[in-house]
């Protein structure tokens, strides 16, 4: 194996090794606590000769050298261990308080360092202080040759006994990190092994001799299948429904130069998913238009009248003994539209009725009247009907269950099929997980990826609607045009000038400025100047037109903005309109009555200017107008209202607007709204 492959393994097995390391985890913070902890007190002692000269200095340490490392051994021994149990009363044996004491000699030197360990820090010291002076008075004695007093060798304490402040164990620091390293290790070998020794299929192109055996297709696992077990319950852009459709797109390429196809879907096993497989194949393919039959050739343990809610007591057996027609056989599944010929009564003796020149014939006859027929089939390893079917069909489509079907199995289940000289179509890889896919990598939309229509949220479909209904307002102070802010008809949210119209960029660049000239261009050759007010009030009534047909409103513009809210509307099939869109609609054909409504004129000298200084701002009125115009009927008298108020004062400026050469909108801002 490559590294790559234990990578690979790793990715695959991440939650049994993250298990195991969780497991060790616990499992050291449990010894961690349970443990009473032990303090440890340290004491060194010296061990030294009475030299007279240099050359006996030297002789006697060497002599001490290998004095301490033997006393170091008799630290440990039941009679000091003994002796210190006496003298400090305790209630222990001199073996168990002989475990607690250790002595370690520092090598070339002749200190010697004694630690006691007790769960109690004033216990530990008072025993090392018992140790050390029954350590100097057993020197003392072992050292003294007969008949002297003086002792070769003495112990002096140079450190005594230090009251500890911590324990000394445990350490769950260490505890908990020598588990995380050994859990990972045996988490890791655990899941090497278990893919060395695991046979199921995950991916079949990777098996030995199906190298040209295409693989058609991936089903994710879902985990409401058993609910709603058809596509044709789903909705359009499921995963599961897209997913079939792409199965649906390879098998046409499947023996392309014949006219009709019969196709025989089985698997290795049961419980791999073949029937349900096989009615989804036939499902989708006639939602393509297709010529679709599907027959349930499993005359053993039928499935497919019981998904499709038909009746099974005529049907395929029925019809192979001679006892019904074709004609009277046939059911059709309200739902999808699908022909289907159930199994009928389930006989005594399937394998035999498959082989009779009943069934050849009536392939023939189904070939002559259908595109694409689709066979359920018993499993292949347990009984030989699959094979007898797949032998008179154009081949077969094998189900493969991801992880549950073995290697074994698949391999005995082509090789049946060869053995009755039938053909392999393709393999089916059903039940992916979704995060796995073939070889533990994602794979399409059989995967779990999906790229349905982002839901609009119900609050922002109102509010747009509300603000389609409402006409932009200003003030202005002493009949000049005041500042105004263009607000988005979709959001309701305060626009700039580049994005003030709601419509992509790319759309308002390239188009606004040809849209404004054209129409402009229009409204200067269908409409001549008015003499007076009235006959701009008669002029925006009557001869232009209106602003729902008025060839200032791009066609583009008015398309791309429909199509955004009739989306928004779409999704939101139970919404109640608003108040003030519910009155707009109440009335859509009511005249232009209202006070907005009546034509005004401006014999301001200075309204040219101030339409050259806000010409920007009226275009990006135009522009949310467009938007409010593709809403249809509902904001249809508003608009009425602002095409009629919006002709006076612009025919009264089209000269000035012909002289300066701008391309004006032709929509006015009447001062106070």
């Amino acid at each position: 194996m490559e590294l790559r492959d234990y990578l690979r393994i790793a990715r695959r097995r991440w939650a049994l090794i993250v298990g195991t390391v969780a497991v060790f985890a616990i499992l050291a913070s449990a010894y961690t606590a349970q443990v009473v902890p032990q303090y440890a007190s340290d004491s060194t002692v010296f061990v030294s000769t009475t030299p007279g000269t240099s050359a006996e200095a030297y002789q006697g340490d060497l002599f001490s050298q290998q004095r301490v490392t033997s006393y170091a051994d008799l630290m440990n021994g039941l009679k000091l261990a003994g002796r210190v149990v006496k003298d400090l009363h305790l209630d222990l044996t001199p073996a168990q308080l002989s475990s607690k004491i250790s002595a370690n000699a520092v090598p070339n030197t002749v200190l010697l360092d004694i630690t006691v360990t007790d769960p109690s820090p004033t216990q530990a010291q008072l025993i090392n202080q018992a140790v050390v002076n029954q350590l100097q008075k057993m020197v003392a004695q072992i050292e003294t040759p007969p008949g002297k007093r003086t002792p070769l060798l003495k112990a002096t304490v140079v450190d005594s006994p230090r009251l500890p402040s911590s324990p000394v164990s445990p350490k769950p620091v260490r505890n908990i990190g020598l588990a995380l390293v050994l859990g990972l290790l045996i988490g890791f070998g655990i899941a090497v092994l278990r893919e060395v020794l695991d046979t199921t299929v995950k991916d079949p192109r990777a098996l030995h001799g199906l190298e040209d055996v295409p693989l058609l297709a991936g089903l994710a696992l879902d985990s409401d299948v058993h609910k709603h077990p058809l596509i044709s319950g789903l909705p359009p852009h499921a995963a599961r429904s897209e997913a079939f459709r792409v199965l649906r797109t390879n098998l046409q390429f499947l023996d392309v130069d014949s006219t009709s196809k019969v196709f025989v879907v089985t698997s290795s096993v049961p419980g791999e998913g073949k029937s349900t497989t096989a009615t989804n194949i036939a499902i989708a393919l006639a939602n393509a238009g297709k010529s679709v039959l599907l027959v349930d050739g499993d005359l053993r343990r039928p499935q497919v009248a019981t998904m499709l809610g038909l009746e099974n007591a005529v049907g395929l057996t029925t019809l192979l003994v001679g006892d019904v027609d074709l004609d009277d056989a046939l059911q059709v599944h309200s739902q999808s539209g699908l022909r289907v010929l159930t199994s009928g009564a389930v006989p005594p003796n399937p394998a035999e009725l498959l082989q009779t020149q009943a069934m050849h014939d009536l392939l023939a006859n189904l070939r002559a009247r259908f595109d694409i027929v689709i066979m359920d089939a018993t499993p292949l390893l347990p009984v030989t009907d699959a094979a007898l079917l797949s032998s008179l069909a154009d081949g077969a489509l094998v189900v493969v269950r991801h992880s549950r079907t073995t290697k074994e199995q698949l391999t005995g289940a082509i090789d049946r099929l060869g053995q009755v000289d039938a053909a392999v179509l393709g393999l089916i890889l059903n039940m992916v997980p979704r995060k796995r896919g073939l070889g533990g990598e994602g794979y399409g939309y059989g995967y779990g990826y999906g790229y349905a229509p982002e839901e609009v949220p119900k609050a922002r479909r109102r509010h747009a609607r509300r603000a389609a209904a409402t006409p932009v307002e200003e003030s202005t102070a002493d009949g000049d045009l005041g500042e105004h802010t263009e607000v988005d008809s979709l959001t309701g949210a305060p626009l700039s000038e580049e994005g003030a119209s709601g419509l992509p960029p790319s759309v308002i660049d390239e188009e606004s400025n040809a849209d404004i000239s054209a129409g402009d261009d229009v409204r200067d050759e269908g409409s001549e100047e008015p003499d007076s007010d009235e006959d701009s009030g008669a002029s925006a009534s009557e001869d232009s037109p209106s602003p729902a047909n008025s060839p200032r409103v791009s066609r583009r513009h008015a398309r791309a903005s429909f199509d955004v809210l009739e989306h928004e509307d779409a999704a939101d099939d139970g919404s109640e309109p608003d108040e003030e869109t519910a009155e707009t609609q109440e009335s859509p054909e009511a005249p232009a009555t209202s006070e907005d409504s009546a034509p005004t004129s401006s014999t301001d000298p200075g309204s040219a200017r101030r339409r050259k200084r806000d010409r920007k701002g009226r275009r990006q009125a135009r522009r949310a107008q467009t938007l409010r115009q593709a809403q249809g009927p509902e904001s249809e008298a508003l608009r009425q209202a602002q095409g009629s108020d919006a002709q006076g004062p612009d025919a009264q400026g089209s000269e000035d607007e012909e002289a300066e050469g701008e391309d004006t909108v032709g929509y006015w801002w009447r001062a106070g709204g």
